[in-house]
């Protein structure tokens, strides 16, 4: 186990990846195949900027509620799979 993995600022930079990670996700749900350029391009430019910088770029606000909240109904319907097994 890595040793700074208890700590508070650790668990919130690995919940802020995956959140930021499957909001992206819900947007590749929303746009499809077309969105996998800018995805790319995201990639590439880690980095370079502030994530909420980056994504701009895109024209995704990660300032916003909606982000977040499409990222967790992408969450929510995984636990949602899982309860129905």
């Amino acid at each position: 186990m890595w040793a700074g993995e208890n700590q508070p600022t650790t668990r919130r930079v690995y919940a802020f990846g995956k959140l930021f990670g499957v909001g992206l996700y819900a947007i590749y749900q929303q746009r499809g195949e077309e969105f996998v350029p800018d995805y790319k391009q995201l990639l590439s430019s880690t980095g370079e900027a502030p994530a909420a910088e980056l994504a701009a770029r895109l024209g995704i606000d990660i300032r916003s509620k909606g982000f977040w909240a499409d990222s967790l109904a992408v969450i929510g319907k995984h636990i949602d799979r899982y309860c129905e097994l």
